[in-house]
This record gives C-alpha cells, structure tokens and sequence, in this order.
C-alpha cells in the first residue's frame, strides 16, 4: 500500500511540474505547450481572429493574422450523408512584408499568387508569431501586403483597379487583415 501511495505521489508530482512548464491563458482559459497549440486553432478561425485581435497594442496601422490553408476544401458529404471536411486552417510563422501600393504593372508574377519581383518601396516588415499575429504601426496611406513564402512573395488578393492585396490605412485607425496562404488548398 505504501508502495502504491508512493508512486502516486510521484506521478502527481510530475503532472505538476508538467502544468507548470506549460503556459496558461487564464483569460481564455486553456493550457498549452508553448505559448501555442496548434491543434487548438485547427479550423478554428473564428476564436483565432478575435484571439489575435485582443493582442493589438498599435492605435494607427496594421494588424492581422496569417493563415495557411491546405487540403481539399471543397463541401464533400459522406456516404453516411455527414460533411466531411478534409480542408485544414492554421496560424503559421511568417514574414509579412508591406509596400507601397502596388499595381499588377508594377511586379512580375510568378505562378499563382508568388511574385519574383517587386517594383514598389517596401514600407515595412514584420514577422508574425506563433499564432499567425502581427502588427506594425504606418501612417494613413495605401499599401499593398506580400507573404514571404519559398516561391517568392505571396498575395492572393486584388482589387478593381489592378492593385494587390491593398490594405487603405486611416488616420487614427489600425486595419485588421486575414492574410491566407491557399495555394495548397483545392477549392
């Protein structure tokens, strides 16, 4: 008996000094490994977003948060008629680079969204951290935002006028961005 009480003991002590080299969001209530879990934000954006959007320090720029998609993302049903979703979305680490606005004109595309080469004064850059967060105070002006990936410097967003991914900053104001990185996805 004293053996058994001994080595629960010991297994409770090792479970505690586990929980104590975890971190702990006490405000949003959950443990973690680091400061991030991965598998918590996992398709799950939402809570993601408005987690991200809580760490916003700046009162004039840009924030966001980076999000890689991968898999089959178009709706499947099973034989079973349950959805299936095959589909995967994630905060990842990257480098998030801000130029000028920037015309189609004034890069050379790639393939897909990757660009070789732009033509545009870089502003800024900033790397996001482990839940895909970033931000970085500019003045009001229009910008155009690039994720830097192997291939090149990714956007996947234009607007009417030729412009990639512009973001219009506004005196006073931050602009909050999702930039999702979806070129291994099928849609």
């Amino acid at each position: 008996m004293k053996v058994i009480f001994l080595i629960m003991l010991m297994i409770l002590a090792s479970m505690k000094s586990c929980d104590d080299e975890k971190g702990h969001d006490a405000e949003n209530g959950y443990h973690a490994e680091n400061e991030m879990d991965a598998d918590r934000w996992v398709n799950n954006i939402p809570a993601l977003l408005t987690y991200n959007e809580n760490k916003i320090t700046i009162s004039e720029g840009l924030a966001g948060t980076v999000i890689f998609i991968e898999g089959n993302c178009m709706p499947m049903i099973s034989p079973e008629g349950t959805p299936i979703d095959a589909c995967r979305r994630y905060p990842v680490r990257r480098m998030v680079h801000i130029h000028q606005y920037t015309h189609r004109s004034q890069a050379e595309q790639a393939n897909g969204g990757f660009y070789a080469r732009i033509h545009t004064e870089r502003v800024s850059s900033v790397e996001t951290d482990e839940t895909g967060f970033f931000q970085v105070a500019l003045p009001p002006g229009q910008y155009s935002v690039f994720i830097e990936e192997e291939g090149g410097l990714y956007a996947n967003l234009w607007d009417g006028q030729g412009g990639i991914h512009p973001v219009n900053i506004q005196k006073g104001e931050v602009y909050v961005t999702r930039l999702e990185i979806s070129y291994a996805a099928t849609f």
